[in-house]
């Protein structure tokens, strides 16, 4: 019975969802067994699981006070040690497995949500399964790591997706949890925030604190206060702008800057971050003011957060570009949709070329040098230009469409 529903379901789908079910079960299939042949390999899991067990044993979580020269820094908050606990319970295959299993569930399941209630333009099942797709290119590595990102941007699709559908505590619990993690992804929790002062600040600075909190319940306070100034105190150290170009650069707008060469200092860099983030926040309060349709603002506030984050966060690596999976996905879309030049609706095609061609070159070791060329960084420059122009046309014709005299049926006869 159960093999004839699933030949049901299989016939029930057209062509375009047929090739996504069949291209993201061979990405998975092809990770999975890999894992499970070379659990610690190309993957920084044992990292999550490692601080579990140190959280649980109550051992120091963070360098130097803990080191491991086979493995990297543990960088997340103690909070993120408490949800990795569970974890250690199974042998490094079946977590790493299942880690994976569980994140791209999560990932896939909020992307669904996130087109279905947050999009402006209702997909289809045709071009829901073209915005998977899309998404692949930059969700591989990610996913072949065993990254947090990607639970991450699940959150973060699932919190947007949530303020649209009016589930606010839910909406705040989702990007507080990004914050806690990462703390860029704190950006959009302020911008939604800044657009939705009255339903989601509040929320949002009480998940934030219960979050903070929470640890000191489930292991000796002392214990849990020490981590924390260990955590911040290695947040605090963590100089990658200063880094030589190299394998362990941030691949940010910082290393564009470096390779063209412009000549600025780190405090410059450090207003061009600040400028660039008020700018996404000026946006998103002209789409509030001007009274865009919501899911447009959403999405609008989204894209432009990822795109700060990615482009101007503190710790950007090659996987960190998951984060503009779904905005590039979308943008892609975005453009055979709408009405507009044909220079502006490359734009975003150039970026996806730029982005697969960049996430292949990483599959090969001889040619990952050519990454620290900047290739990831344009890409992102020339998303984020191709947003920004398309949002700046739209709001232009919204407000040129309600500018516009009514013509009543009379006036028009006579």
């Amino acid at each position: 019975m159960r093999l004839e529903a699933v030949r049901k379901c299989w016939v029930g789908l057209n062509a375009p969802e047929r090739t996504a079910v069949i291209v993201w079960s061979i990405i998975l299939l092809v990770i999975c067994i890999r894992v499970s042949i070379s659990p610690r390999a190309h993957s920084v899991f044992p990292i999550f699981s490692i601080a579990g067990h140190h959280w649980f044993t109550g051992e120091e979580l963070y360098y130097p006070h803990f080191f491991d020269p086979d493995l990297d820094n543990f960088r997340y908050s103690p909070l993120a040690a408490v949800l990795f606990v569970p974890w250690n319970v199974l042998s490094d295959q079946a977590a790493g497995v299942l880690w994976r299993l569980v994140s791209v569930g999560l990932y896939l399941g909020a992307m669904a949500w996130w087109a279905q209630t947050v999009l402006p333009v209702c997909l289809n099942r045709s071009q829901q399964a073209f915005l998977f797709l899309l998404a692949a290119p930059l969700s591989i590595g990610c996913l072949n790591n065993g990254q947090s990102n990607v639970i991450l941007i699940a959150v973060l699709l699932g919190g947007t997706a949530a303020v649209q559908a009016g589930r606010w505590n839910l909406a705040a619990g989702c990007v507080a949890m990004a914050t806690l993690f990462k703390i860029y992804p704190g950006v959009l929790g302020l911008l939604l925030a800044l657009v939705f002062p009255r339903k989601f600040a509040v929320r949002f600075l009480l998940a934030i604190a219960v979050g903070l909190a929470l640890p000191f319940l489930l292991q000796r306070p002392d214990y849990v206060a020490r981590q924390y100034a260990h955590w911040w105190g290695l947040l605090l150290a963590d100089h990658r702008q200063d880094r030589p170009v190299s394998n362990l650069v941030s691949r940010d707008l910082w290393l564009a800057i470096r390779l063209v060469p412009i000549p600025m200092s780190s405090w410059g860099y450090r207003l061009i971050q600040l400028l660039l983030a008020g700018g996404v926040a000026l946006m998103s309060l002209a789409g509030r003011f001007a009274n865009w349709p919501q899911r447009s603002l959403l999405t609008m506030i989204f894209a432009l957060a990822g795109c700060w984050m990615v482009m101007c966060g503190p710790a950007t690596e090659s996987c960190t570009y998951i984060l503009l999976a779904p905005v590039l996905a979308w943008a892609v879309l975005d453009a055979a949709f709408d009405q507009r030049p044909l220079w502006s609706r490359l734009i975003p095609w150039c970026s996806l070329v730029l982005f697969v061609f960049s996430q292949t070159m990483s599959w090969f070791p001889e040619n990952v040098r050519m990454l620290f060329l900047g290739i990831l960084p344009v890409a992102g420059i020339i998303l984020w230009v191709g947003l920004m122009e398309a949002n700046v046309r739209k709001m232009l014709q919204n407000l040129r469409t309600a500018q516009e005299p009514m013509e009543f049926p009379l006036a028009r006869a006579a």
